[in-house]
């Protein structure tokens, strides 16, 4: 897998809190999709720099590539941080994955 500006390759398992922000995203928005949360792995994260983004793209295999371009939106969120900023959270998704 080649970086890019979007993204920078990194494999690694999903993290439990990931994890758990997904299942409760795909409860409340895509309950048919929950099943596509167990096998999946990070493959990638955000490639902008800043060293701050918790952007992480996931895949089923070390080998998938990041889906970066015909996807859609598979489930959002917007909430506030214990200190009252304002964080969102999207749920990109394929046909395939």
């Amino acid at each position: 897998m080649a970086s890019g500006h979007y993204c920078t390759p990194l494999h690694r398992d999903v993290s439990a809190t990931e994890r758990d922000l997904l299942q409760r995203l795909l409860t409340r928005r895509a309950p048919a999709r929950l099943a596509d949360i167990e096998p999946l792995r990070v493959i990638a994260v955000c490639g902008c720099g800043c060293g701050t983004c918790p952007t992480v793209l996931f895949g089923s295999s070390p080998a998938d590539e990041p889906v970066t371009r015909d996807h859609f939106i598979l489930a959002d969120y917007l909430g506030l941080t214990p200190k009252g900023h304002l964080v969102g959270v999207i749920v990109w998704a394929n046909e395939q994955r």
